[in-house]
């Protein structure tokens, strides 16, 4: 079966050697709920109000986000076009569920443990978190410029799964 264990470890030397914490910026169309739940969490987010974006063009919104070194987080599959938000100038993007309420925000908890044990692996990544806790991660092979799609599935209990085609073995959040 294609499904494989992948271990995350805070004791990962490559980790330590390049700290970088995650920041978001949440986009409107999620409420002003989410960056205070993320807050309460510990994490540094802020949404579109609070830096006075609302009403800008997804493409001045992407811009911020790679200025501020944030995540973004959204609903808005539009961020999934490479023409338009190119991976050399993305500081990642997460696109959520188009639901709403409790099932949103366990959508990206599922997706936390893997942003936090890797933001510095997240710039240029597009992930978009299915209701099932499945990820798909979007990136570029670094040696041969093909973009590359890795299925994740993340679990409450248990330490999340990666898909693996027959014969491959690597993923871009390698652990």
């Amino acid at each position: 079966m294609p499904w494989q264990t992948i271990t995350i470890s805070n004791e990962d030397p490559t980790l330590k050697t390049i700290p970088k914490p995650p920041r978001f910026l949440v986009d409107e169309n999620l409420g002003p709920q989410l960056p205070a739940a993320l807050r309460k969490l510990g994490y540094n987010a802020t949404d579109l109000f609070a830096l006075n974006l609302t009403r800008r063009t997804k493409e001045d919104v992407f811009a911020e986000a790679w200025q501020e070194d944030r995540i973004f987080v959204t609903q808005a599959r539009d961020f999934l076009d490479d023409c338009r938000f190119p991976p050399d100038r993305n500081p990642g993007i997460i696109i959520l569920p188009a639901n709403n309420g409790d099932a949103l925000l366990s959508a990206l908890i599922y997706a936390l443990p893997v942003v936090t044990t890797g933001r510095y692996l997240f710039d240029g990544l597009k992930i978009l978190v299915g209701e099932d806790g499945r990820l798909t991660v979007t990136s570029r092979n670094a040696a041969t410029g093909a973009q590359e799609r890795t299925q994740y599935k993340l679990r409450m209990a248990g330490p999340p799964l990666v898909w693996h085609p027959t014969g491959s073995t690597q993923s871009p959040l390698a652990y």
